[in-house]
Protein backbone atom coordinates (compact mmCIF):
# COMPACT_ATOMS: atom_id res chain seq x y z
CA UNK A 1 0.00 0.00 0.00
CA UNK A 2 0.95 3.67 0.07
CA UNK A 3 0.78 6.28 2.79
CA UNK A 4 -0.29 9.87 2.04
CA UNK A 5 0.42 12.84 4.29
CA UNK A 6 -1.88 15.84 4.68
CA UNK A 7 -2.20 18.86 2.35
CA UNK A 8 0.09 20.75 4.74
CA UNK A 9 2.85 18.49 3.42
CA UNK A 10 1.68 18.79 -0.21
CA UNK A 11 -0.23 15.48 -0.01
CA UNK A 12 3.11 13.67 -0.28
CA UNK A 13 3.04 9.92 -0.91
CA UNK A 14 5.41 7.03 -0.15
CA UNK A 15 5.14 3.31 -0.85
CA UNK A 16 5.11 1.07 2.21
CA UNK A 17 7.54 -1.86 2.06
CA UNK A 18 6.99 -3.32 5.53
CA UNK A 19 4.77 -2.70 8.55
CA UNK A 20 7.06 -3.35 11.53
CA UNK A 21 4.69 -2.49 14.40
CA UNK A 22 1.67 -0.33 15.26
CA UNK A 23 3.87 2.75 15.27
CA UNK A 24 6.69 1.91 12.85
CA UNK A 25 6.88 1.08 9.16
CA UNK A 26 9.48 1.11 6.41
CA UNK A 27 8.91 3.02 3.14
CA UNK A 28 10.51 2.31 -0.22
CA UNK A 29 11.64 5.86 -1.09
CA UNK A 30 11.33 9.38 0.22
CA UNK A 31 7.97 11.10 0.51
CA UNK A 32 7.22 13.04 -2.67
CA UNK A 33 4.47 14.76 -4.63
CA UNK A 34 4.18 15.07 -8.41
CA UNK A 35 7.05 17.55 -8.71
CA UNK A 36 9.47 17.17 -5.79
CA UNK A 37 10.65 15.20 -2.78
CA UNK A 38 8.97 16.26 0.46
CA UNK A 39 10.64 14.28 3.25
CA UNK A 40 12.43 17.38 4.53
CA UNK A 41 9.16 19.32 4.62
CA UNK A 42 7.46 16.43 6.44
CA UNK A 43 10.16 16.47 9.12
CA UNK A 44 9.82 20.23 9.50
CA UNK A 45 6.04 19.99 9.86
CA UNK A 46 6.42 17.16 12.39
CA UNK A 47 8.79 19.28 14.50
CA UNK A 48 6.40 22.23 14.24
CA UNK A 49 3.50 20.04 15.39
CA UNK A 50 5.60 18.66 18.24
CA UNK A 51 6.32 22.18 19.49
CA UNK A 52 2.54 22.67 19.71
CA UNK A 53 2.08 19.49 21.72
CA UNK A 54 0.90 17.40 18.76
CA UNK A 55 2.60 14.06 18.27
CA UNK A 56 3.08 13.38 14.55
CA UNK A 57 1.22 14.21 11.32
CA UNK A 58 -2.13 13.07 10.04
CA UNK A 59 -2.11 10.62 7.12
CA UNK A 60 -4.24 8.36 4.94
CA UNK A 61 -3.50 4.87 3.67
CA UNK A 62 -3.95 4.08 -0.02
CA UNK A 63 -4.66 0.37 -0.57
CA UNK A 64 -2.67 -1.65 -3.07
CA UNK A 65 -4.24 -1.79 -6.53
CA UNK A 66 -3.58 -4.80 -8.76
CA UNK A 67 -2.61 -3.06 -12.02
CA UNK A 68 -2.98 -6.25 -14.05
CA UNK A 69 -6.59 -6.62 -12.97
CA UNK A 70 -7.26 -2.96 -13.78
CA UNK A 71 -5.80 -3.30 -17.28
CA UNK A 72 -7.83 -6.46 -17.93
CA UNK A 73 -11.02 -4.57 -17.06
CA UNK A 74 -10.01 -1.70 -19.37
CA UNK A 75 -9.30 -4.10 -22.25
CA UNK A 76 -12.73 -5.68 -21.84
CA UNK A 77 -14.52 -2.31 -21.76
CA UNK A 78 -12.83 -1.20 -24.97
CA UNK A 79 -13.49 -4.59 -26.54
CA UNK A 80 -17.19 -4.17 -25.70
CA UNK A 81 -17.35 -0.78 -27.42
CA UNK A 82 -17.09 1.51 -24.40
CA UNK A 83 -14.82 4.50 -23.87
CA UNK A 84 -12.11 5.14 -21.29
CA UNK A 85 -11.42 8.76 -20.32
CA UNK A 86 -7.86 9.38 -19.11
CA UNK A 87 -6.09 12.37 -17.66
CA UNK A 88 -2.54 11.49 -18.83
CA UNK A 89 -0.86 13.58 -16.16
CA UNK A 90 -2.05 11.23 -13.46
CA UNK A 91 -5.83 10.93 -12.90
CA UNK A 92 -7.88 8.07 -14.36
CA UNK A 93 -11.63 8.17 -15.00
CA UNK A 94 -13.57 5.19 -16.35
CA UNK A 95 -17.02 5.86 -17.76
CA UNK A 96 -19.37 5.08 -20.63
CA UNK A 97 -19.30 7.64 -23.44
CA UNK A 98 -21.31 8.22 -26.59
CA UNK A 99 -18.42 7.13 -28.80
CA UNK A 100 -17.54 3.50 -29.43
CA UNK A 101 -14.07 1.96 -29.09
CA UNK A 102 -12.42 5.27 -28.24
CA UNK A 103 -10.01 6.41 -25.59
CA UNK A 104 -10.82 10.02 -24.73
CA UNK A 105 -7.48 11.50 -23.86
CA UNK A 106 -7.81 14.58 -21.67
CA UNK A 107 -4.84 16.90 -21.24
CA UNK A 108 -3.86 20.21 -19.72
CA UNK A 109 -2.56 21.58 -16.41
CA UNK A 110 -4.98 24.05 -14.86
CA UNK A 111 -2.35 25.60 -12.59
CA UNK A 112 0.69 25.47 -14.91
CA UNK A 113 1.78 27.04 -18.18
CA UNK A 114 2.43 23.77 -19.99
CA UNK A 115 1.66 20.05 -19.92
CA UNK A 116 3.19 17.84 -17.27
CA UNK A 117 5.07 14.69 -18.30
CA UNK A 118 2.65 11.94 -19.29
CA UNK A 119 2.03 8.66 -17.50
CA UNK A 120 2.36 5.59 -19.74
CA UNK A 121 -0.95 4.04 -18.69
CA UNK A 122 -3.13 5.23 -21.57
CA UNK A 123 -0.63 3.99 -24.17
CA UNK A 124 -0.53 0.57 -22.51
CA UNK A 125 -4.34 0.51 -22.47
CA UNK A 126 -4.60 1.18 -26.20
CA UNK A 127 -1.77 -1.13 -27.27
CA UNK A 128 -2.70 -3.84 -24.79
CA UNK A 129 -6.32 -3.93 -25.95
CA UNK A 130 -5.33 -4.36 -29.58
CA UNK A 131 -2.73 -6.97 -28.63
CA UNK A 132 -5.33 -9.02 -26.73
CA UNK A 133 -8.18 -8.48 -29.21
CA UNK A 134 -6.81 -8.18 -32.78
CA UNK A 135 -10.26 -7.35 -34.20
CA UNK A 136 -10.64 -4.27 -32.00
CA UNK A 137 -9.49 -0.96 -33.49
CA UNK A 138 -8.74 1.54 -30.74
CA UNK A 139 -8.62 5.26 -31.48
CA UNK A 140 -7.34 8.04 -29.22
CA UNK A 141 -9.13 11.39 -29.13
CA UNK A 142 -7.09 14.32 -27.72
CA UNK A 143 -9.16 16.67 -25.59
CA UNK A 144 -7.91 20.06 -24.39
CA UNK A 145 -9.35 21.87 -21.36
CA UNK A 146 -8.79 25.60 -20.91
CA UNK A 147 -10.21 27.17 -17.75
CA UNK A 148 -11.15 30.85 -17.39
CA UNK A 149 -10.49 30.85 -13.62
CA UNK A 150 -8.82 27.55 -12.80
CA UNK A 151 -8.91 27.89 -9.01
CA UNK A 152 -12.54 28.97 -8.73
CA UNK A 153 -15.28 26.44 -8.15
CA UNK A 154 -17.27 25.79 -11.33
CA UNK A 155 -15.01 27.97 -13.46
CA UNK A 156 -16.05 28.27 -17.08
CA UNK A 157 -13.94 26.17 -19.43
CA UNK A 158 -13.33 25.73 -23.14
CA UNK A 159 -13.19 22.11 -24.31
CA UNK A 160 -11.57 21.39 -27.66
CA UNK A 161 -11.50 17.99 -29.38
CA UNK A 162 -8.78 17.05 -31.83
CA UNK A 163 -9.12 14.47 -34.63
CA UNK A 164 -8.93 10.80 -33.50
CA UNK A 165 -5.52 9.15 -33.70
CA UNK A 166 -5.17 5.63 -35.07
CA UNK A 167 -3.01 3.17 -33.14
CA UNK A 168 -0.79 1.53 -35.75
CA UNK A 169 -0.58 -2.26 -36.05
CA UNK A 170 3.21 -1.90 -36.23
CA UNK A 171 3.32 -0.47 -32.71
CA UNK A 172 0.99 -3.23 -31.50
CA UNK A 173 3.36 -5.90 -32.84
CA UNK A 174 6.32 -4.26 -31.12
CA UNK A 175 4.28 -4.07 -27.91
CA UNK A 176 3.66 -7.83 -28.14
CA UNK A 177 7.41 -8.50 -28.37
CA UNK A 178 7.96 -7.15 -24.87
CA UNK A 179 11.22 -5.79 -23.52
CA UNK A 180 12.83 -2.92 -25.37
CA UNK A 181 10.36 -3.18 -28.27
CA UNK A 182 7.45 -2.80 -25.88
CA UNK A 183 9.00 0.25 -24.20
CA UNK A 184 9.72 1.76 -27.61
CA UNK A 185 6.12 1.26 -28.77
CA UNK A 186 4.74 2.89 -25.62
CA UNK A 187 7.19 5.81 -25.93
CA UNK A 188 6.30 6.31 -29.60
CA UNK A 189 2.58 6.46 -28.84
CA UNK A 190 3.18 8.82 -25.90
CA UNK A 191 5.00 11.22 -28.23
CA UNK A 192 2.24 11.07 -30.85
CA UNK A 193 -0.45 11.91 -28.32
CA UNK A 194 1.67 14.61 -26.70
CA UNK A 195 1.99 16.35 -30.07
CA UNK A 196 -1.76 15.97 -30.64
CA UNK A 197 -2.61 17.45 -27.25
CA UNK A 198 -0.40 20.46 -27.90
CA UNK A 199 -2.76 21.43 -30.75
CA UNK A 200 -5.80 21.55 -28.42
CA UNK A 201 -4.18 22.84 -25.21
CA UNK A 202 -3.28 26.46 -24.56
CA UNK A 203 0.36 26.67 -23.49
CA UNK A 204 2.68 29.59 -22.71
CA UNK A 205 6.37 30.13 -21.93
CA UNK A 206 5.54 31.75 -18.57
CA UNK A 207 2.66 32.65 -16.24
CA UNK A 208 2.41 36.32 -17.29
CA UNK A 209 1.95 35.39 -20.94
CA UNK A 210 -0.72 32.89 -19.96
CA UNK A 211 -2.59 35.57 -17.99
CA UNK A 212 -2.58 37.91 -21.02
CA UNK A 213 -4.06 35.12 -23.10
CA UNK A 214 -6.75 34.48 -20.45
CA UNK A 215 -7.78 38.15 -20.48
CA UNK A 216 -8.04 38.16 -24.26
CA UNK A 217 -10.18 35.01 -24.20
CA UNK A 218 -12.48 36.44 -21.53
CA UNK A 219 -12.84 39.73 -23.44
CA UNK A 220 -13.70 37.95 -26.67
CA UNK A 221 -16.09 35.57 -24.93
CA UNK A 222 -17.89 38.51 -23.28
Amino acid sequence: MQIMLSKAVNSSVAEVVEVISDTLLRIKNEFHNETEKSTKLAREKAEEAKSQGINGLTFKTLPFVDQNEMYRDVYKRLRDGHCVAVYPEGVLLLQDMIYRKLIHHVGGSHDRTDLLPFKAGFAMMALGTMACYPNVEVKIVPVGLSYFHAHRFRSRAVIEFGPPLNVSSELVEKFKNGGQDKRGAVSNLLNQVYDALKTVTVRAPDYDTLMVRDKLVVARAG
